[in-house]
């Protein structure tokens, strides 16, 4: 709980007269997950509360002023009813979408996995672990764009690449064994390239 806590996911509250902790899922929280034989992804995005509710008194103003139009409730349940149909059909629309981006995603993932294997290859005279890492920071960057195309700080990958909390040596210890990583990838590819101390650039 305390990790889904961290991620923004659940929050705490206090129940009255009992001791120890509750905890909900937050108001403001929707949640993705996407799920194939080649490809797993969850992302959940936080809405402003303010902003959530101003949507919504929007569209209960709306839809009050849609009825006014209908005079007896059976009206105004077929008027819902046929309301709810369409926007269903195109949720369905959405849905049947983006699941062919997710399926082009899949097999870009997959091709790009084969190139680094090419790159990353026993022939290059690395060891075995700096191949595998090497591959796991560039599997990270394409896998979430969104985070690491363009300027990305270190600590945010190594938060990426291990999810389960690390005490300070070991947080130390990742951050120059890919501080080295990076600069040596840097010199075989000219779209990574070093921002400052912490910031890199990855140019996409």
């Amino acid at each position: 709980m305390e990790l889904l806590k961290k991620f923004g996911i659940v929050e705490e509250f206090d129940i009255s007269g009992k001791k120890g902790k509750a905890y909900k899922i937050k108001d403001n929280i929707s949640i993705n997950i996407d799920l194939s034989p080649n490809y797993f992804n969850i992302k959940h995005n936080l809405d402003q509360k303010e902003e959530k509710s101003n949507i919504i008194d929007e569209q209960i103003s709306e839809i009050y002023s849609d009825l006014d139009e209908f005079k007896d409730e059976s009206e105004k349940i077929h008027y819902l009813g046929r309301e709810i149909g369409e926007l269903d059909k195109k949720l369905n629309d959405l849905d049947h979408e983006r699941n062919n981006i997710i399926l082009r995603k899949e097999c870009l993932l997959g091709k790009i996995k084969e190139n680094l294997d090419m790159l990353y290859n026993e022939e290059s005279g690395l060891s075995k672990v700096y191949r595998n890492q090497g591959k796991e920071i560039l599997s990270t960057f394409f896998f979430s764009p969104e985070k690491f195309f363009g300027r990305f700080n270190i600590e945010n990958l190594i938060d990426e690449m291990f999810y389960l909390k690390r005490d300070e040596i070991e947080q130390a210890k990742s951050e120059i064994s890919i501080k080295i990583l990076l600069k040596d990838m840097s010199k075989l590819m000219d779209f990574l390239w070093k921002e400052d101390e912490n910031d890199w650039f990855f140019d996409f």
